[in-house]
Order: structure tokens, then sequence, then C-alpha cells
């Protein structure tokens, strides 16, 4: 518990640094990290108002990469808190950022290129912007989502068995469609 208190202290010194040099994606970094610490801590409401805070000044810096992020462990968390519905929900949105699809648009990819010339000779220059892919995270966002969505099936299907009460016969029926569906 003392080196988790520690770690919060330090955390808590790097987001005041942060904040007076105005480093965005260290005040992004460091609200990431505060917010595991007060999970481990129990104090799952301040991790979710820190990674939502994350990824408000993420998206309005235009920092794909740590709105994905956030998106994304904000995802886990609902998971771990057994809310897979608020779960699949972000991990998708996570996914969608890290890909660059979705409308999520940053500024690392913008290209200027000229595209032909005026009736003088003159190049006319047009600003093109491409998104960096960050297929790592994507992937990993993929795959959290496909378990969140599972765990959203999982709770109907025990509802199912449930509902079957001591009915031998409905409960084995269950099973084996289930396992029918299984692989």
């Amino acid at each position: 518990m003392n080196n988790l208190n520690n770690a919060q202290k330090t955390f808590e010194r790097a987001f005041k640094i942060h904040s007076e040099s105005k480093n965005i994606e260290g005040l992004c970094e460091t609200r990431m990290h505060l917010a595991a610490v007060m999970q481990k801590l129990g104090d799952h409401e301040m991790a979710a108002k820190l990674l939502t805070e994350m990824g408000a000044l993420a998206m309005e810096y235009k920092l794909r990469r740590q709105l994905g992020r956030a998106l994304h462990l904000l995802g886990e968390l609902h998971l771990r808190r057994e809310r897979p519905d608020l779960g699949t929900q972000h991990l998708a949105e996570a996914f969608s950022c890290f890909m660059g699809t979705a409308g999520y648009q940053d500024n690392s990819g913008i290209s200027i290129t000229p595209t032909k010339q005026d009736e003088k000779g003159v190049f006319i220059f047009s600003k093109k912007t491409t998104n960096e892919i960050y297929e790592e995270e994507a992937e990993q966002s993929r795959l959290m989502m496909s378990i969140s969505a599972g765990q959203e099936l999982m709770a109907s299907y025990f509802d199912l068995l449930r509902e079957a009460g001591t009915c031998a016969v409905a409960q084995t029926k269950i099973i084996e469609w289930k396992l029918s569906r299984a692989g």
C-alpha cells in the first residue's frame, strides 16, 4: 500500500510539472498512470474520471493515440467492473480511433504537396491528411472487444440456465446448444 501511495504522489508531482510546462502529451500520460494507481487503490470512480479527462484532453488537442489509449483503458475498466456493455462500446471506439476511422483525425499525418500549376506556372499546394494506423494498439483493442462482447453473451447464457431451473433436460439442451456454437 505504501508503494502505491508513493506512486500516487510521484505522478501528482509529474502532473504539476506537465501542467506548468503545458506538455499535453505528458498530462495525458500522467493521467493514465494515475488512473492505474487509483484502480489498484480501489478508487475506480477516480480512475474512470482521470481516463475520461485524458480522453477529453487528447480529443481537444487531436492526439489520436492518447485518445485511443484512454478509450481502451476505460473499456478494460468497465470490463473489470462487470459492465461488458460499456466495455465493448469503449473498446470499439478505441479500435476505430487507432485505425484512424470514424472521424478521429490527428496532426501526425499532414503532408503538403504541389498538386498543379496555375496559369502563371506557380505551383498550387494542397494539404492532404493521412492518418497513421496504430496496428498493435488496434489489435489489442480488437481482441479485448471480442472478449468483452463474449462476456455480454455469457450473461444471457447464464440467465437461460437459471430459467431452466432444476429441469436436467432443459439444462442439457442449453449446454449442448452452447457447445455446438463454440469453436
